[in-house]
């Protein structure tokens, strides 16, 4: 199963996993969310330099930017029954809050890992021999 499931992503390789990559690494941390994280705003830099904005502009949106999502993460760490845990620690029902947090942030970054996330999660399961015969999939035609 895994080995079906590396051949057909391969996340080291492909670029289109390299947001995945980037922000793993401080996912698990939950405190970490409201963080002017370096690559957060070095991405949204390259997207807001293509737009032709001034420096200015850019320096108001980051700050606006980040007041939301410190304003959405108050909202969920107030239902947190411990201070600063992390993702692997949540309950299911706490830890897909967190991971809608990062699907609503106003971080491009954010919300493409979000969207990795689930694709991956989706993916991984309907790779699985079980899924496919609790949904009637019979698997794939060979030709």
């Amino acid at each position: 199963m895994e080995e079906r499931f590396l051949s057909l992503f391969r996340l080291e390789d492909e670029e289109r996993f390299l947001v995945v990559q980037k922000t793993l690494l401080f996912f698990d941390e939950v405190d970490l969310f409201p963080a002017r994280f370096g690559p957060l705003v070095d991405d949204e830099r390259r997207l807001f330099d293509a737009s032709g904005y001034s420096a200015d502009d850019f320096a108001r949106r980051i700050e606006a930017k980040l007041r939301e999502d410190e304003k959405l993460f108050r909202a969920f760490i107030s239902h947190l029954p411990a201070a600063s845990p992390k993702f692997t620690g949540l309950s299911v029902e706490l830890g897909r809050d967190y991971l809608d947090l990062w699907g609503r942030s106003q971080f491009g970054t954010r919300r493409r890992f979000y969207r990795s996330a689930k694709d991956l999660v989706m993916i991984t399961a309907y790779s699985r021999d079980d899924v496919w015969k609790a949904i009637g999939y019979e698997g794939p035609l060979l030709v």
